[in-house]
């Protein structure tokens, strides 16, 4: 099935990264529809960059297997979800 015109299920999800008063609540997964004008990222801002929110905000691979990817992956990874 193709990807939703708006690249998100719009579901709550519970991520696993949530802290403090948030912690095991689930939050709503966002449109990467223009992302690149939405920072900083994840639900609380901890994400200041695309690439932090999937590399350093990433712990164990829980939203999506990027830790294995090599710089060249990474960086058209980012240039994808920024030209949504």
């Amino acid at each position: 099935m193709p990807p939703h015109p708006y690249f998100t299920n719009k579901e709550l999800v519970a991520t696993g990264t949530a802290t403090g008063l948030d912690e095991g609540k689930s939050v709503l997964v966002p449109s990467l529809v223009e992302v690149w004008r939405t920072a900083p990222y994840l639900h609380d801002g901890r994400a200041k960059t695309i690439r932090e929110a999937i590399t350093t905000c990433n712990p164990g691979d829980l939203r999506g297997k990027t830790s294995s990817l090599n710089n060249r992956e990474l960086e058209d990874l980012i240039n994808y979800v920024q030209s949504l």
